[in-house]
């Protein structure tokens, strides 16, 4: 049988069901999805939205894995399986950790910050790093949405060619920031499923440029230990 989807509609609801059904194993799901990297992340269409990919090898053991757990008949949650890209604004082990700017470029984390073995726990498969305005837009007024030293300037899916050098901060050619990276990655088919970080619409706005649906979660409500520290009195 010729299973036939497509990677840029295709939801992380419709990937479990596929899983799910034994339709596809999350190995193949990680296979496809860092292929579509390769083919449109610095090539093709060169949309930036990715800073870095997780090992290779790594991620297709933890694939493995979950795929086994799910033959015994054991899921994690309702993501089990599920690949998903971060924001590079928290640490991870084994993953460069830079916020997008030269600074942080050479670090290591020691440790993960919390989210991650939240992640884990629950299943995901985590295979890239996304791109965002640099150190969450904190840097400075009128920056390019998207745009970081590490990862160039990250791209709207949906235009064509690359932002003029004259267009204002937040041009509908852009993709808005500062999550700009985990909302163009799904839009490109990079992952069904990305996680953003947001102060004052840097969730909402790359959404709303990218088509998707999002969730900005009520602040507080999710452990901030390990990522770039907001202003006293922010909560992100």
């Amino acid at each position: 049988m010729v299973l036939k989807f497509n990677l840029l509609t295709l939801t992380a609801v419709g990937l479990e069901q596929l899983l799910s059904k034994s339709l596809l194993t999350s190995r193949d799901a990680v296979e496809l999805y860092l292929a579509q990297i390769n083919q449109h992340n610095h090539n093709g269409l060169q949309l930036n939205a990715i800073i870095s990919v997780a090992n290779r090898a790594d991620i297709l053991q933890r694939a493995e894995l979950l795929d086994k757990e799910r033959a015994q008949g054991k899921t994690r949650g309702p993501l089990h399986g599920v690949p998903v890209i971060i924001k590079d604004i928290c640490v991870a082990r084994g993953m460069p950790s830079t916020c997008g700017s030269y600074a942080l470029k050479c670090g290591e984390a020691k440790v993960d910050a919390n989210i991650i073995g939240t992640l884990n726990d629950a299943g995901l498969i985590i295979i890239a790093k996304a791109n965002l305005s640099e150190l969450g837009n904190s840097k400075g007024d009128n920056l390019m949405g998207g745009w970081s030293p590490v990862g160039g300037q990250t791209k709207n899916a949906h235009v064509e060619g690359d932002i003029p050098p004259s267009a204002p901060p937040l041009t509908s050619w852009g993709p808005a920031g500062s999550s700009s990276g985990s909302a163009t990655a799904v839009t490109a088919g990079f992952s069904p499923i990305s996680l953003g970080t947001e102060l004052e619409g840097s969730i909402t706005w790359p959404a709303a440029r990218a088509g998707l649906y999002a969730i900005k979660l009520t602040p507080g409500s999710v452990d901030l230990h390990g990522f770039q520290p907001a202003a006293e009195g922010f909560l992100a």
